[in-house]
């Protein structure tokens, strides 16, 4: 019987490693799934208290250009990594020093049947670093976290019935805190075009238009 079940608990390591409050817990160019208590401590980290969570980087550039142009230029500040939680993902592309590395990254909330998406096209060579939140759109199911991550609500159009996407918002920057606004469909522009897959597994056939 020795020779077929385990009679003793094996033998494991394990360790502790401490982290300072302030310090990420997600690896460059990586994907880290958190807690929403954590997301809210990567996200100080992440922001550097210029912008807060429920603010795009387009609408901190306004309010205090200064402070975002010093995190926009600064590579040990603006890390590219994806960081995840139920309610959230706070992604950030640096094309300055990994190139076309977002193409390898699909974006999702750390939640059972959550749509996924996968940017192809970020524009041209003005966009040379960019920011992308998504978060749960459906307000009717989640009114609270819904607001509490966008800071707004999207008002569902006339003859739609409800949301089953995320929303996907990318601020593309260039060094400074200048806006790529202009989506030019010329690919060979300094703008370029925006191109994503988005998957969706609650869709059903005729859902989606």
């Amino acid at each position: 019987d020795n020779e077929i079940y385990l009679v003793r608990c094996p033998r494991r390591s394990l360790g502790v490693t401490r982290s300072c409050t302030g310090q990420s817990l997600c690896p460059h160019l990586s994907r880290c799934i958190v807690s929403e208590y954590r997301m809210i401590d990567e996200m100080k980290n992440l922001l550097d208290d210029f912008c807060t969570k429920t603010q795009f980087i387009s609408e901190c550039c306004s309010a205090d250009a200064d402070a975002a142009e010093a995190w926009l230029i600064d590579s040990s500040r603006f890390e590219a990594k994806q960081i995840s939680s139920p309610g959230r993902v706070q992604y950030l592309i640096d094309r300055i020093n990994h190139g076309e590395h977002f193409r390898l990254q699909e974006l999702h909330r750390h939640e059972p049947m959550a749509p996924v998406v996968r940017f192809l096209e970020i524009g041209g060579r003005a966009t040379q670093r960019a920011v992308v939140v998504m978060a749960s759109a459906k307000f009717d199911i989640d009114p609270i976290t819904a607001e509490h991550e966008l800071g707004l609500r999207y008002q569902l159009q006339q003859g739609y019935s409800a949301w089953i996407s995320d929303v996907v918002h990318l601020d593309r920057f260039e060094l400074v805190c200048s806006v790529v606004q202009d989506c030019a469909s010329d690919e060979s522009t300094d703008f370029g075009r925006v191109v994503f897959e988005m998957f969706l597994p609650d869709a059903q056939p005729g859902m989606v238009q």
